[in-house]
């Protein structure tokens, strides 16, 4: 079951006492099952759940998952929708990294390689900011300063980060 007994106990207890609204526990949770969901490569659970996730509070965070789950579902055309409306929101929110490297992708997947190494620019420079002793960051460098993108090697650079980087919900 999605909600057991004790995340319905922690809402309630919450809720009692004025730490969350219903909206803000729903969307963690969902936030949560979700990438668990795309960890697990059962991405339409995941969309599913990030999409309720949206449904809950208005996000960034939630519509660029739904965008990267739409990606490796291999519908190109909804991830770069779900990913453009989550740009348009993402101005201090922490998954702004996730946004700007699957943008880059989809972009490159569709063809547009300018605007697909103007969004990788981006994502290098918050890279580095966020991790600046990374070893990718010698690779991202010279596929920027190049403009040969390894297409392959950007997936797995951005697969490795959905799987490891820390996620606060809450800041997302």
């Amino acid at each position: 079951m999605r909600r057991g007994a004790p995340a319905a106990i922690a809402a309630i207890f919450a809720l009692m006492f004025g730490c969350a609204s219903p909206g803000t526990s729903l969307y963690v949770d969902d936030m949560y099952h979700g990438r668990q969901m795309l960890l697990d490569r059962d991405y339409g659970k995941a969309l599913e759940l990030f999409i309720a996730a949206g449904q809950n509070r208005k996000s960034a965070a939630a519509l660029a998952y739904a965008g990267v789950a739409c990606y490796y579902m291999r519908d190109i055309q909804r991830a770069d929708d779900y990913l453009t409306r989550a740009q348009a929101l993402s101005a201090g929110s922490d998954a702004r990294w996730l946004i700007l490297g699957y943008r880059s992708l989809v972009l490159f997947k569709e063809g547009r390689g300018i605007e697909g190494l103007e969004m990788l620019k981006e994502y290098r420079d918050l890279y580095q900011s966020l991790e600046p002793e990374s070893k990718s960051l010698s690779e991202l460098d010279q596929m920027v300063d190049s403009g040969l993108v390894n297409v392959e090697y950007l997936e797995l650079h951005m697969d490795q980060q959905v799987q490891t980087r820390y996620v606060d919900y809450d800041r997302m």
